[in-house]
């Protein structure tokens, strides 16, 4: 678990801890009791840098007078929705996102550093708990979340139809060397997606059908991270299929 901040003297010595609930309670009709993992991925051996998403630079544009706006409005799908974070790693940034976009809950699926992610979430010393500096921040209760140890196929695959958004930090091409298990999570996450809901791709290497989704760049003034982009995905007609 990352060093926790200072504690203000001035704060209210609050515990909170970020609310943990079963995958059930977010997604009623999720299939859980089914084996899904890849052979690919089984098979493979972790990468060093999984702890580390590159989402830190969305929290930080979220936090810019200059650029939360612009950030908040190019996130209007996830309001009241269920946002499954892809590799969510060890830190909090995910769910910091889907408060910050006004989400219903938070799914963080990752599947070597789970334990450090949980650690981040359930840490509920008073005043210095990420859940009660989150909720501070934000101003507003924290959403449930749900915490999975899986790979992102493996997890897409248990989902039903059109059910949750997506958002994918950093799995590029080092992290997923394997263009099958990239072409089938693609294949997933346009089943699985929302039909008023939206992708959102930090950086990673997956894409959208550009004949069934709209596709939409959002960078200059807002990411200060030139090498990095931020691309969403939503239905060209929402009330249809893809898949």
């Amino acid at each position: 678990m990352r060093e926790q901040p200072e504690l203000d003297p001035e704060q209210e010595r609050e515990s909170i801890a970020i609310p943990i609930v079963q995958a059930e309670y977010l997604i009623p009709s999720i299939n859980s009791s089914v084996e899904t993992q890849s052979t690919w991925f089984r098979n493979r051996s972790p990468t060093p840098d999984l702890a580390t998403p590159r989402s830190d630079e969305l929290v930080r544009a979220s936090a810019r007078a200059a650029t939360k706006d612009r950030l908040l409005d190019f996130l209007r799908e996830f309001n009241g929705q269920i946002i499954v974070d892809l590799g969510a790693g060890a830190t909090e940034n995910g769910y910091r996102i889907a408060m910050f976009a006004n989400a219903r809950g938070y799914i963080g699926v990752e599947p070597y550093h789970l334990d450090d992610l949980k650690a981040e979430f359930e840490y509920a010393e008073p005043g210095r708990s990420w859940g009660y500096i989150i909720k501070r921040y934000y101003k507003k209760e924290l959403i449930p979340a749900t915490l999975v140890k899986q790979d992102a196929l493996g997890f897409l695959r248990l989902l039903p139809d059109s059910s949750v958004c997506i958002f994918a930090a950093g799995l590029d091409g080092f992290i997923i060397d394997n263009d099958a298990y990239c072409s089938e999570v693609e294949k997933e996450i346009a089943r699985v997606l929302a039909y008023k809901g939206a992708f959102i791709n930090y950086d990673s290497l997956f894409r959208l059908d550009q004949n069934l989704f709209n596709m939409e760049n959002i960078q200059e003034g807002v990411i200060n991270a030139p090498k990095y982009y931020l691309t969403k995905f939503t239905r060209k007609n929402p009330y249809v299929a893809t898949f």
